[in-house]
């Protein structure tokens, strides 16, 4: 829920603007007071003058100052209605709230555990790591890049040692390893075209992409496109769009919406508008051809009936039983993630801790 555009608006710090000038000023008074015949010295020896360093001393100060300034108030922060976090924070950064009921969707989650073997997942635009507490309780090897220094400082992660800070609009981040899937929900409208590249290059460091891109307005949307425009964009990029994994997903979560399911930690319903709105599934061959990720979209292999298949090695039916001793067993990396209760016990237990409750 971050990065973006550098062309800022420029709010006052006057404050900061009276120290830089008031420093100012004194190094001009002091060098004004300098001998005359130093400065007709310099000048003849066509080198500037103590006076002319410090007008170029003092503009450096001045321009430093105006950058650091692309600030904006916290109470400026408010669009639709809607308060977001980022105080502090560059004007095109932050955009996150407490906790977003339309971004989260456990039941998506352990469908591309329990069923596309996802073991890693590196979540973009993180916000407070709501989705990346998930993850992480539920035994992923997963990591946090986030660009607002706001919500880094509010993370309910318990880990912070997986939270990355990086503002893509200042460059390119790329992690160390590659991941099975990359989760980014509400982050595609943040980042300005020009600065695609930085992200992509985070992208394609994952072999699957599940990302969602708004189509309203918003705190800094600065690129609201219809799912046409983004997946020839993505696959422009490299990434292959899959229209099956993605009507897979979106039905998954209107079905979450549909059960009318709690949220333990604040008894609302699980929402996921943004996953049954405008999930898209794309492939990195790249990278889901690696070794490391062979273990994606497993199921088990051995023929049980026509359209079935059972776990190799076992006697499942009759057409088992007499070659069950000869079959290759699976290995182990192969088996999906077992998810457990206690894990999503674990994940409540860190939500909760981490929101206002209701009197």
């Amino acid at each position: 829920m971050y990065a973006g555009d550098r062309n800022t608006a420029i709010t006052n710090q006057p404050k900061t603007k009276t120290i830089a000038t008031a420093i100012c000023i004194r190094m001009v008074d002091s060098k004004a007071k300098k001998n005359k015949d130093e400065k007709q010295a310099m000048v003849t020896e066509g080198r500037f003058t103590s006076i002319q360093v410090v007008a170029i001393i003092c503009f450096a100060l001045i321009c430093q100052t105006l950058i650091i300034s692309t600030r904006t108030d916290d109470e400026k922060r408010k669009v639709h209605g809607t308060v977001y976090g980022g105080k502090g924070d560059k004007k095109h950064l932050g955009g996150f709230t407490e906790i977003d009921m339309q971004g989260i969707s456990p039941a998506v989650w352990k469908h591309v555990v329990e069923k596309w073997t996802v073991q890693s997942v590196l979540d973009v635009g993180c916000g407070r790591g709501t989705s990346t507490s998930w993850f992480y309780t539920h035994g992923l090897r997963t990591q946090c890049v986030e660009g607002s220094h706001d919500a880094i400082g509010q993370s309910m992660l318990p880990d912070k040692s997986l939270i990355v800070e990086h503002d893509f609009s200042r460059g390119p981040w790329w992690p160390k390893d590659t991941f099975d899937a990359v989760w980014s929900v509400e982050f595609l409208e943040h980042v300005n075209v020009q600065f695609h590249y930085n992200y992509i290059s985070t992208f394609r460091k994952a072999a699957i992409l599940l990302v969602t891109s708004s189509r309203w307005g918003g705190w800094h949307h600065v690129e609201v496109h219809s799912d046409d425009w983004w997946i020839r964009k993505y696959e422009a990029y490299g990434f292959k769009y899959d229209d099956k994994l993605t009507q897979e997903l979106k039905q998954i979560g209107a079905k979450e919406k549909a059960n009318h399911t709690l949220f333990p930690p604040n008894d609302e319903e699980y929402n996921a508008q943004h996953v049954w709105t405008s999930m898209k599934v794309f492939i990195n061959p790249t990278v889901a051809a690696l070794p490391q990720h062979a273990h994606l979209f497993g199921e088990f292999g051995c023929f049980e009936a026509i359209g079935a298949s059972r776990e190799c090695g076992t006697k499942a039916g009759r057409y088992s039983i007499e070659n069950a001793e000869k079959e290759t067993l699976l290995d182990p990396s192969f088996y999906p993630l077992n998810l457990t209760i206690a894990q999503d016990e674990a994940w409540y237990d860190i939500v909760k801790a981490n929101i206002k409750q209701k009197p």
